[in-house]
């Protein structure tokens, strides 16, 4: 038997390096589909934190609208009670003017009545003293 020559080679690794290089291919491309999904993941609880932020910021402000809301709120209610005292006490100060007013009056009345009194009484009692003179006279 004789040798055989031949040009061109059959190579055993160039077949498995296109297996290879596509199972590297497969390889890499997993990778980076995982590599995606974590950073997707990443921007997933980055996105939720400033979500959450936002959310709370919200909170905050809304909580600051009604805080301004009920002082708002307070203040009217002040201000009407404000009103209502000084009405009242307006009332009262003119109330007690009257009843100082009043209670001289009725002081000089007591007094008037007091000296009315005793001027009946002397009255009575003169008139009885006559009577009793003319009496005793006759």
């Amino acid at each position: 038997m004789g040798n055989i020559q031949g040009t061109g080679s059959f190579d055993a690794n160039a077949a498995n390096t296109d297996a290879d290089s596509s199972n590297l291919k497969k390889k890499e491309q997993s990778n980076f589909e995982k590599a995606l999904e974590k950073e997707k993941q990443k921007f997933k609880d980055l996105l939720q934190f400033y979500l959450y932020h936002i959310n709370l910021a919200i909170l905050e402000h809304s909580f600051k609208l009604k805080n301004e809301e009920m002082l708002s709120k307070i203040n009217g209610d002040l201000s009407t009670q404000n009103a209502e005292i000084k009405k009242k006490e307006e009332k009262y100060s003119s109330k007690m003017r009257d009843f100082k007013h009043l209670s001289k009056n009725n002081e000089y009345k007591k007094t008037v009545n007091i000296i009315m009194f005793y001027m009946t009484l002397l009255s009575v009692i003169a008139l009885m003293v006559l009577i009793g003179y003319s009496i005793y006279i006759k």
